[in-house]
């Protein structure tokens, strides 16, 4: 856990801001993505490069509606380093429940993953979805102006105070 200064130490902007959780980025939506059809991944948001520090420990937040367009259809949500297929996934809903009429149903997930690797890991984020169930019909991320889907990625403290959380590589 981070203290305080020591003697002698000087005030840099990593230290100050390793005090208190932080945003370090957010990327939105303002359109409904395309439409997925099948178990294939696509990807709905994609962040920019974030340097993910060694020893710290990071809050995902993937936020949004899901339209469903066959009753019962599930769709899975997923966030993953770089890609949407090769990388594990730093979370997933595994299937995002839905109602037993198509329509819009609203998400929010987060996960808690921490950088143990032993040097800062660079890699952008990709927020991903899918249509989990056999039946025939489509899920795609609403989204607009009013109602943006995103997603968030939060420094929120030393590893060491996250013990057991999910490992980045």
């Amino acid at each position: 856990m981070v203290a305080g200064w020591l003697a002698g130490q000087a005030e840099t902007a990593d230290r100050s801001n390793d005090l208190h959780p932080r945003t370090i980025n957010f990327a939105a939506i303002a359109a409904t993505t395309g439409t997925s059809a099948s178990t294939t991944e696509m990807a709905a948001i994609t962040s920019p490069s974030i340097t993910f520090r060694n020893g710290r420990a990071f809050r995902v937040t993937f936020k949004g509606n899901a339209i469903i367009t066959v009753a019962n259809d599930q769709a899975e949500l997923r966030i993953r380093k770089t890609d949407t297929v090769t990388n594990p996934a730093l979370l997933d809903s595994f299937r995002s429940p839905t109602g037993a009429a198509a329509g819009t149903y609203g998400f929010y997930y987060q996960n808690i993953v921490i950088n143990t690797s032993g040097a800062d890991i660079a890699a952008p984020l990709v927020a991903t979805f899918a249509r989990v169930t056999g039946g025939t019909g489509n899920v795609s991320i609403f989204a607009s102006a009013l109602f943006p889907a995103y997603l968030e990625t939060e420094d929120i403290g030393s590893s060491d105070d996250f013990t057991g959380a999910a490992t980045m590589t």
